[in-house]
C-alpha cells in the first residue's frame, strides 16, 4: 500500500473513533504505558512519534510523515478505540458509538456467519488466567492469534518455539452466555507453530478444525 493511501485510511479511521472527530483527541496510551496499550513493537520515542503523526495527520502533511510516525498511529489500539462485542447466540450485542454502523442487521448478519470461526484461547494450566485472548482460522489445522498471546503458554520467535501441548486450548463455544462446562467445540492447541518477530501475531497448530472455511487476512 502506497504511503499517501495508507495516510488516508489512518486519518479517515482515527477521524472515526476520536471525540468530536477531531484527531488530535483521538486517546492513546502514556509512554508509561506503552506495552500494555500495544506498543511494544515501537522502541524508544514512540510516545513522541505518535504525538507528531498525530499532528502531520491532522494538517494533511502526507509528504512529511515519517515510517516511525506511521507505525504509531497505526499501534494506537487502546479498547476504546476498536469495538469489542460480547458474543451471544449467533449474533453480538449492540455496540456503543462510534461503532453504531455495525448494528445494522445486515452487516450482523454477514459478521455473524464468520462467527463459529473465531474462538477464545484457553490456558487451561494456568492458575492465574483462564484465557489469553482470541484466534481465528486461517488455515488448515492453522489459528492465528496474537503474539503476546502465544507468548502467555510458549517461548521463543520465529520458528523456534518451545511449548509443551496441552498448556493452551481453543473454544470455538465460548459465549457471553454459554455454560462453563460446554466442551462441545474445545480443542487443545497441539504446538506453536510461528511467533513473529516483529508483527503482533502468532500461529498454533490445532488438531480438527473446521476445513470448509478460514478468514482470509488482508490489508484493505
Amino acid at each position: 500500500m502506497e504511503k499517501a493511501e495508507k495516510f488516508v485510511r489512518l486519518k479517515r479511521l482515527l477521524t472515526q473513533i476520536a471525540p468530536g472527530n477531531a484527531i488530535e483527541a483521538v486517546s492513546r496510551p502514556g509512554a508509561e504505558a506503552t506495552e500494555d496499550a500495544g506498543y511494544e513493537s515501537l522502541g524508544p520515542g514512540n510516545a513522541a512519534a505518535t504525538e507528531s503523526g498525530l499532528q502531520k495527520l491532522a494538517e494533511d502533511r502526507v509528504h512529511e510523515i515519517t515510517p516511525s510516525e506511521m507505525l504509531g498511529l497505526e499501534a494506537i489500539v487502546l479498547p476504546r478505540n476498536r469495538p469489542v462485542a460480547f458474543v451471544r447466540g449467533q449474533s453480538y450485542d449492540d455496540l456503543e458509538d462510534p461503532w453504531v454502523s455495525l448494528n445494522d442487521d445486515g452487516v450482523k448478519r454477514r459478521i455473524a456467519s464468520l462467527l463459529p470461526l473465531i474462538g477464545r484461547v484457553e490456558v487451561p494450566s494456568s492458575p492465574i488466567l483462564p484465557y489469553a485472548g482470541t484466534g481465528f482460522v486461517v488455515g488448515r489445522g492453522l489459528i492465528a492469534t496474537n503474539r503476546h498471546v502465544a507468548q502467555i503458554f510458549s517461548q521463543g520467535l520465529g520458528l523456534t518455539i518451545r511449548y509443551r501441548a496441552g498448556d493452551a486450548a481453543i473454544d470455538f463455544k465460548r459465549q457471553i452466555d454459554a455454560p462453563d462446562d460446554d466442551r462441545a467445540a474445545y480443542l487443545s492447541v497441539r504446538a506453536v507453530e510461528m511467533i513473529h518477530p516483529y508483527w503482533d501475531m502468532a500461529l498454533l497448530r490445532v488438531d480438527d478444525l473446521p476445513t470448509d472455511r478460514m478468514l482470509r487476512l488482508s490489508v484493505k
